[in-house]
């Protein structure tokens, strides 16, 4: 009888632990991989030229769509990111490159510009870091996660679970460069800022060249 009895503790105590496995959260739908969704950004960007002097302040719309599937030279599932931009509401969408993404039980990774980086990793945990650039020869980059699973609104958007993604972070007297992503669970991408600035002096703070820009979505779906 009471070998019967640890007998019915332990296939309970087996289908318990399968269950919390099942449950767990590993983050995957922070980022969306179909075909035909969609993500509009607005986006605006100052650049800083010390040569001429001068600013220029640049403001578009920036459309990203997961346009088709093909296998990838590992024999993975990747997506075709058609991206699109348009300097104003009334103007057509105008094709403006494209790039691809690869969406692993472990990661995801994305091929920007001919570089590939690691954007996510799974799981979705605060202080998780990892190689951003450990796919490509940019040498060693550190990302982190901060403030996972945090509500936050972004315009008229309020997102229940948001992640934080920490790219770059120095600034002295100099230097400033601040790069981070933010991804919304069931949405995607919702922020992204680049900061990479050089000051003319360690005293007065004024800028001498670089540039910085900021993604805000405005849209999402499925076309």
């Amino acid at each position: 009888m009471k070998h019967h009895i640890i007998l019915i503790i332990l296939i309970f105590a087996l289908f318990s632990c399968q269950s919390d496995i099942e449950t767990i959260d590993l983050g995957y739908d922070y980022y969306i991989t179909k075909p035909g969704y969609y993500l509009i950004y607005t986006v605006d960007s100052i650049c800083f030229d010390d040569f001429y002097n001068t600013s220029d302040t640049t403001n578009f719309l920036l459309k990203e769509l997961m346009e088709s599937t093909f296998v990838d030279n590992e024999g993975r599932m990747a997506f075709r990111i058609e991206r699109w931009h348009k300097y104003s509401d009334t103007l057509p969408w105008k094709l403006k490159n494209v790039w691809y993404c690869v969406k692993t039980n472990q990661r995801v990774e994305r091929v920007e510009e001919n570089t590939r980086f690691i954007k996510l990793i799974f799981p979705i945990k605060n202080f998780y870091r990892w190689d951003g650039n450990a796919l490509n020869n940019l040498g060693y980059q550190e990302y982190k996660y901060q403030n996972a699973h945090h509500p936050l609104q972004i315009l008229n958007f309020y997102f229940d679970s948001t992640v934080k993604v920490l790219q770059d972070s120095f600034v002295n007297l100099k230097y400033v460069r601040y790069k981070y992503e933010i991804y919304a669970k069931n949405v995607g991408l919702v922020k992204k800022v680049f900061v990479d600035l050089e000051n003319k002096d360690n005293l007065s703070g004024e800028i001498k060249k670089g540039v910085k820009y900021e993604w805000k979505l405005i849209e999402y779906g499925t076309q």
